[in-house]
């Protein structure tokens, strides 16, 4: 189920779902976002409880800052209450986020935005009422 999910086989999950009670672990809806299958992680997501592993937005992430499944770290974020990574990220990210008022990820990713030196991201979190650590603050100047 693992391999299916990832290469975008519903129905080859479904069956697997429905039919074997072995092959499944966090890999499954891991691989699904890495490779962009929003429809395999949604059926996952309800039907199965592995759930994902701890490192998965970093490396959708990566993906996504090469403008690739924009739609899969918004879903895993937004439904799974997965935290956006504290790194930089393009444009879409950096409007994403902002707009973003409920993220519960926000003072570690502005901690990191102001550790990076990202000037005009951390004053657009800022003025959005994000907060950060002093500490975090010290080394800019805003």
């Amino acid at each position: 189920m693992d391999t299916a999910a990832g290469q975008g086989h519903l129905e080859v999950v479904q069956f697997l779902h429905e039919n074997r009670t072995e092959g499944c672990t966090t890999l499954a809806m891991d691989n699904a976002a890495r490779r962009g299958q929003l429809h395999v992680l949604r059926y996952l997501h309800t039907h199965r409880s592995e759930g994902t592993s701890s490192n998965v937005m970093k490396s959708v992430m990566n993906n996504a800052n090469l403008g690739k499944n924009v739609d899969v770290v918004k879903w895993l974020h937004e439904v799974r209450g997965e935290s956006i990574p504290p790194r930089p990220w393009n444009v879409v990210f950096e409007e994403y986020y902002s707009q973003h008022e409920d993220c519960t990820c926000a003072k570690e990713v502005l901690n990191k935005a102001a550790e990076n030196g990202e000037a005009n991201f951390v004053r657009v979190l800022l003025k959005r009422g994000h907060e950060c650590t002093t500490a975090a603050m010290d080394p800019m100047d805003i």
